[in-house]
């Protein structure tokens, strides 16, 4: 039996997104740092090996999905390229045990207008993929980290230890579908 479970798109503020992470953009606080004619906010990034930058195109696809992920050791960062909508689905982190996961009705999708980045907390699941609102892509820079990308490049899924994914279509008959 499959079940389709719809995401409403919320937008993305600070407060929406805070259990998921932060936003990278300029803030209404006050500057982390000052220059001659820049000012600067920080986020946070941590990660348990060296960062690798590289820039994802993901290309228009509808918007259904049915799996997420989630990775232990860094708070990956998204920044979009241009103004190209897409959209995100998340999850808030469950903790170490690998069988506590989301129930979907816990995951919330956000419109990403390219204004503003985002950093995951360490342990959020995520959508594999970003959805453009339509064709043909959305160019987006991600910085990760280094082991959590040679791990998804080239190690059997089943001896993952830096990342877990959860394919809900294969394990639950679940679907999500990303509403506007």
């Amino acid at each position: 039996m499959s079940r389709l479970v719809q995401i409403k798109v919320e937008l993305l503020t600070p407060e929406a997104f805070r259990p998921f992470g932060e936003l990278l953009s300029t803030a209404t606080r006050p500057a982390d740092f000052n220059g001659l004619n820049s000012d600067g906010w920080k986020v946070a990034y941590s990660a348990t090996a060296l960062p690798l930058i590289m820039t994802l195109s993901s290309r228009y696809s509808g918007l259904r999905f049915g799996k997420l992920e989630r990775h232990r050791n860094v708070t990956q960062t998204f920044i979009p390229l241009g103004r190209i909508p897409a959209i995100v689905a998340v999850a808030a982190p469950t903790g170490d045990d690998p069988e506590t996961i989301p129930a979907p009705e816990d995951v919330h999708a956000f419109l990403l207008d390219g204004s503003a980045g985002y950093v995951l907390k360490r342990g959020a699941w995520h959508s594999l993929d970003r959805f453009p609102l339509y064709p043909p892509s959305a160019e987006i820079v991600i910085i990760t980290s280094q082991d959590t990308q040679d791990e998804l490049e080239s190690a059997p899924r089943e001896t993952w230890r830096l990342t877990q994914e959860i394919d809900y279509a294969t394990r639950f008959g679940v679907t999500f579908e990303l509403a506007l």
